[in-house]
């Protein structure tokens, strides 16, 4: 049943975003002018009663300070826009083998996932780790709202937050985990050739859920029947989050009268083990994801994460890499697509071939490569000639992309 009201006797607060945008005490939100009167004892001890208040509210409360900024009406908002978004025949998003869309419907899944600000990526310390790091955290805020080298703040009358908080995640050096971004993931839905009848898709990597919205989504304007999503991740601290979102969306943002959720709480290198997965064998329309690079993000310290459970490239490789791409060829009926979203990365002066093994190992499994896409990674333009991988020429100038590989089974 879809409650228009939002009001039910059940309860569905299960379902809820784990966080909304927290508010700060004017003890902890000073403005610059105030924090510029201060002697270094004093900054001493707001900076530690700065740090406490974050640090708890992320390890005590499960709120992520430093995540996503939406309130629950901007939630459902967002999600709704996403719902009623019709990609096909949409040159914002897709021309010419390029796919854009930046409209960022994926900072309202982000809601769901705290700990996407505790993720270490490219083996630097996370924003979490950071604030942790008083040194660091003070070094930060003294250039940031002090020097105000980033020129985020426009009047000393301005308060610490929010320009710190965005200030804090540039200068502090380290990259953030990111969400697909559900425009691109939905285009690829509603895109891809389907059949009349059930449209079954299998994601490999279901992480945090950007995918798995923009399928909800796409079952709005699907001509299939029946929508069928998959999905593997071995993170057992967020394997409850997407029937989670399943259930807000059907309550709050559409009924979900067509479409079936399975997320599998395991790696898809065995996927073929679960008893869901194989009544879908032979059956798939579509393989989609962004697997692992490698070791580049570290989602959990579970030993099931597959840059632990193979800790060198080549083991990754022949031990993840091979086997799921391998168990897409088995999900996937003839004539079905696999999309690979997937990048070669670098580990000091070596490169490590993802892109190619990936190609290979289609071919090995019938997987017939046919085209690529370029998604494009951010609006920044390189009017010079790069020295960087996967820069492309695009309307005059060079574009950064990441590759999405396709594939059709034989």
């Amino acid at each position: 049943m879809f409650f228009e009201s939002g009001k039910d006797e059940r309860d569905l607060s299960y379902c809820e975003p784990l966080y909304y945008i927290p508010q700060l005490s004017d003890e902890l939100n000073p403005t610059r002018r105030q924090v510029m009167d201060w002697t270094d004892e004093q900054l001493n001890e707001y900076l530690i009663k700065l740090q406490k208040y974050l640090v708890d509210l992320f390890e005590k409360d499960n709120i992520s300070f430093f995540g996503s900024t939406m309130d629950r009406a901007r939630i459902i908002k967002t999600l709704q826009a996403l719902d009623e978004l019709n990609t096909i025949n949409n040159k914002d998003i897709f021309e010419d083998g390029f796919i854009t869309g930046f409209q960022h419907f994926e900072l309202a899944i982000n809601h769901w996932f705290p700990e996407m600000v505790s993720i270490d990526v490219n083996s630097a310390i996370s924003i979490l780790d950071a604030v942790k790091d008083f040194i660091k955290l003070k070094k930060k805020f003294y250039r940031t709202v002090v020097e105000n080298r980033l020129k985020n703040y426009k009047s000393d009358l301005n308060t610490v937050f929010p320009p710190f908080k965005y200030a804090f995640k540039v200068a502090s050096g380290n990259q953030t985990v990111t969400n697909i971004r559900c425009t691109v993931a939905k285009w690829i839905y509603q895109n891809v050739p389907k059949d009349p009848g059930e449209f079954i898709v299998w994601d490999p990597s279901m992480g945090w859920a950007g995918r798995l919205a923009s399928f909800l989504a796409a079952a709005r304007q699907s001509s299939a029947s029946q929508n069928v999503y998959i999905g593997t991740d071995p993170n057992t601290k967020i394997k409850d989050r997407y029937l989670m979102i399943k259930d807000f969306w059907s309550n709050w943002i559409r009924p979900l009268n067509n479409t079936e959720v399975y997320p599998l709480c395991c790696g898809s290198e065995v996927a073929h083990e679960q008893e869901i997965f194989q009544k879908y064998i032979g059956k798939g329309n579509l393989v989609y994801t962004s697997p692992p690079y490698f070791d580049k993000e570290h989602y959990s310290d579970e030993t099931t994460q597959s840059y632990l459970k193979f800790p060198v490239y080549e083991q990754w490789r022949d031990g993840f890499l091979r086997p799921t791409i391998q168990n897409a060829s088995m999900f996937l009926k003839p004539g079905g697509y696999m999309y690979w979203n997937i990048a070669d990365i670098k580990r000091g002066s070596v490169w490590y071939t993802l892109e190619d093994d990936s190609k290979k190992f289609a071919e090995e499994f019938g997987l017939e490569y046919k085209y690529i896409l370029y998604m494009r990674m951010g609006a920044n333009r390189f009017p010079g000639a790069p020295n960087s991988k996967n820069l492309i020429m695009h309307k005059g100038n060079y574009v950064k992309f990441e590759p999405v590989f396709v594939f059709q089974k034989r």
